[in-house]
C-alpha cells in the first residue's frame, strides 16, 4: 500500500515540476517577445559594463597608490612564470641530450 501511494507520490511530484516548468519557460517567452523588455535589458546591460569598466579603474587606481599589484599585474607575473618554466625544461632537455652524447664518447667525469 504504501509503495502505491509513494509512486503515486512521485508521479504527482513530478508532473507539478513539469506544469511549473512550462509555466516559467512561458514566462520568459513572453518577456523575451516583448520588444520594450529587450530594449531596457540592453540599456541595463550598457550601464554595468560602464559601471565594472569604472569600478576597475578605481580598483587599479586605489592599487597604483598603495603599491600592490593588480589583476593584470598578477596575471602579467604569471605568464612570465609559464615562460620561464618552459625555457628551463627547453634547457633541461637540451642538457640531457648533451651528458648523453658526453658519455656515449666516454667523456663524463664521476
Amino acid at each position: 500500500m504504501t509503495y502505491k501511494v509513494s509512486i503515486n507520490l512521485s508521479k504527482a511530484i513530478k508532473l507539478l515540476g513539469f506544469r511549473v516548468e512550462k509555466g516559467i519557460n512561458e514566462a520568459i517567452q513572453s518577456k523575451l517577445d516583448n520588444e520594450k523588455m529587450i530594449k531596457l535589458a540592453k540599456l541595463g546591460l550598457a550601464r554595468h559594463t560602464d559601471t565594472l569598466k569604472a569600478l576597475r579603474e578605481q580598483q587599479n587606481l586605489a592599487a597604483r597608490q598603495l603599491n600592490i599589484p593588480t589583476r593584470d599585474d598578477l596575471a602579467n607575473m604569471a605568464k612570465l612564470g609559464i615562460q620561464i618554466e618552459e625555457k628551463l625544461d627547453e634547457m633541461d632537455e637540451k642538457l640531457s641530450v648533451l651528458l648523453k652524447q658526453l658519455e656515449a664518447q666516454g667523456m663524463t667525469r664521476e
